[in-house]
């Protein structure tokens, strides 16, 4: 296991080192002048080329990435002059609504899905494994900004239960997490569904029932944990999308996220803040999906098995 790990550390250091090259080069290329949104229009072209000079911007472009990254790796990401706060402090003030937001939005989905995708995997064919099919299919056809804005109308509007924007208490993650949740409920839903109809089917569970195990002991304690494998790789892959920031629903809400941070930023041109913005959040979905892989090892033996010689 320990040689898994580390092959998967390696693996994301070098991606790591791709993508931030990659975002490095392509904001290298986006159109503005990082000298001249920080003085302003009114200044001389003398003024313009003096700081240009000072932040290193006539060097060549390997150089002022290396500089970049020894400065990244010391946590100096740059100045924002947009939100007038260095970038890595600004980024860490909003992860943590982030991270509230994706931890419940996933809470939410989980919770409903798992137990959906068990119940239309009971009952397939039927009547009610119809109904959660067709609910899953809505949940995944209906676009982010449409579900909160509906849920702002009913919840925040009419029944005035919950704010329709914001973010002061936990209350007010409410909405935005069924807005995101949704169609990762809907997702979860037919993959666990998709995974327990095919290990209900496996022979050994056949076996366990002529055994006379009981079909709750089958369920539980054989089928869910062999249909896990799955379900963890689409939980991960979503996850690790929530902690890049749900920018379509935290402009509906007016959530302070990582997203709306981006989005500011990208309107405002300040290319230092979307370099550090886009190199964390690569980061940090990097990592998540490093915590999956391991939680995946120890679920497949299959991999316990390769790495165990």
């Amino acid at each position: 296991m320990h040689r898994y790990i580390l092959k998967r550390i390696a693996m994301l250091l070098l991606v790591m080192l791709g993508v931030s090259l990659l975002i490095f080069f392509i904001m290298d290329l986006a159109p503005g002048d990082q000298a001249l949104m920080i003085l302003g229009e009114a200044a001389t072209e003398e003024e313009l080329n003096a700081l240009r000079e000072e932040l290193g911007l006539f060097d060549p472009f390997f150089v002022r990435y290396g500089r970049y990254m020894w400065g990244f790796l010391q946590g100096d990401l740059g100045y924002s002059h947009k939100y007038l706060s260095d970038v890595l402090p600004l980024y860490l003030e909003r992860l943590g609504a982030t991270v509230v937001l994706a931890l419940a939005s996933a809470l939410f989905a989980h919770i409903l899905s798992i137990p959906m995708g068990i119940y239309a995997a009971l009952h397939q064919g039927k009547v009610s494994d119809n109904i959660v099919s067709a609910l899953a299919i809505v949940g995944l056809a209906a676009p982010n900004f449409w579900v909160g804005l509906l849920l702002i109308i009913l919840f925040s509007l009419k029944l005035g239960m919950f704010h329709s924007g914001g973010f002061v208490t936990l209350s007010d993650v409410v909405l935005p997490a069924i807005t995101v949740g949704t169609a990762n409920m809907a997702l979860l839903t037919r993959t666990t569904r998709s995974g327990m109809i095919d290990v209900l089917r496996s022979d050994y569970l056949m076996l366990a029932r002529a055994k006379g195990v009981s079909e709750k002991m089958v369920v539980r304690k054989h089928a869910l944990k062999n249909a896990l494998i799955p379900i963890i790789t689409v939980s991960g892959i979503q996850f690790s999308a929530m902690m890049g920031g749900a920018v379509t629903t935290e402009a509906v809400f007016s959530f302070p996220g990582i997203g709306t941070l981006l989005v500011g930023a990208i309107k405002s041109k300040d290319t230092v803040c979307v370099t550090g913005c886009l190199i964390l959040t690569s980061l940090l979905v990097s990592v998540t999906l490093l915590a999956v892989d391991i939680l995946y090892a120890y679920v497949d033996p299959r991999i316990k098995a390769q790495y165990s010689k």
